[in-house]
């Protein structure tokens, strides 16, 4: 190990055995701690997966889910809801009978009663 450091230090003296049980157990327990999260992560990610499939399949198999529809028949629906030509109709009716009578009484044929 001296000779590919490279450093004086090393190879004029030993190093203290005490100094490399500390080195060896530093890096131990930092290869333990990352093996764990390692490993933690992979289960995390395993859940996750899971978890999504579930959903997914949970959403393809429903029972009783809504029949597609084609697009058609939405666009007849909004042809549809869309027709205005029956309020248009009535709207032009009221305003020419409005229009085209004389008074309030003409309109009401004379149902109202007013007394003073």
């Amino acid at each position: 190990m001296k000779k590919y450091l490279k450093l004086e230090s090393l190879i004029r003296a030993d190093v203290p055995q005490e100094l490399d049980l500390r080195i060896l157990a530093a890096a131990k327990l930092r290869r333990t701690a990352m093996r764990r999260k390692k490993r933690l992560s992979l289960v995390a990610g395993g859940v996750a997966a899971a978890a999504a499939f579930l959903v997914a399949a949970g959403l393809f198999i429903q029972p009783g889910a809504h029949p597609v529809r084609p697009a058609q028949e939405d666009r007849l629906n909004l042809a549809a809801l869309s027709d205005w030509t029956n309020v248009e109709q009535a709207g032009y009716n009221l305003a020419s009978e409005i229009s085209s009578s004389s008074s309030f009484m003409d309109l009401t044929d004379g149902r109202a009663n007013f007394e003073v």
